[in-house]
């Protein structure tokens, strides 16, 4: 992509990068690094003509949840939303991409009441 000049690259964290996670920790910890990450080589990667953008969604209907012993929550959107959302934001040049509404929402509550609600779902 440098030698051309030109390219996108699509990194997937997850809304969990922009705050602790209790009983998940070393998941939120591994998703704040691929939202770190992807902002750095974005950077870098920009004098060379390659775009990045980290997509950051929340709850997406998928196995994740029913993996863990929980209930995928009712506000969780589908994977291709989560896709194309993301895909049309890497299109648009967009940094950090945050599918869905109530997410996007969600992501404005101070982090003492995100860690709490992540607790809880996993009490």
């Amino acid at each position: 992509m440098y030698d051309r000049g030109s390219g996108k690259i699509l990194n997937t964290a997850s809304i969990g990068a922009f705050q602790p996670g209790p009983y998940s920790s070393t998941y939120f910890a591994s998703k704040a690094f691929v939202l770190s990450y992807s902002r750095a080589i974005r950077y870098e990667a920009k004098k060379k003509g390659v775009q990045v953008c980290a997509v950051c969604p929340g709850a997406t209907k998928t196995d994740f949840f029913n993996k863990e012993g929980l209930k995928t929550p009712a506000y969780a959107v589908s994977a291709e939303k989560v896709a194309k959302s993301a895909y049309r934001q890497l299109m648009r040049n967009i940094e950090v991409s945050i599918p869905g509404f109530i997410i996007k929402v969600m992501h404005l509550f101070p982090t003492r009441v995100k860690m709490s609600f992540v607790a809880k779902l996993k009490e």
